[in-house]
């Protein structure tokens, strides 16, 4: 997805753009970008860490225990990586 695809989606989402546009330059998935908490957040280093991911079990959603990455958010990559 190019960045200009991207920015158009974004704007589409109206209220939820921000949460599809984490997901476009993070390139996570659904279950890790869902899971963040703001407490995990370092903003100042601009990262945030791949500690717990969400999925859905039977209905569900079941918090789990993730790779245990980190996202670099001062860069942007590319939507489609």
């Amino acid at each position: 997805m190019s960045r200009v695809l991207a920015c158009a989606v974004v704007m589409e989402c109206g209220r939820y753009g921000l949460p599809v546009r984490f997901r476009a330059y993070t390139g996570l998935r659904w279950g890790e970008a869902s899971a963040p908490r703001a407490s995990r957040l370092d903003l100042l280093r601009r990262r945030a860490p791949v500690a717990v991911t969400l999925a859905e079990v039977s209905g569900e959603l079941v918090e789990g225990t993730a790779g245990g990455g980190v996202v670099d958010l001062g860069k942007r990559r590319s939507p489609g990586r």
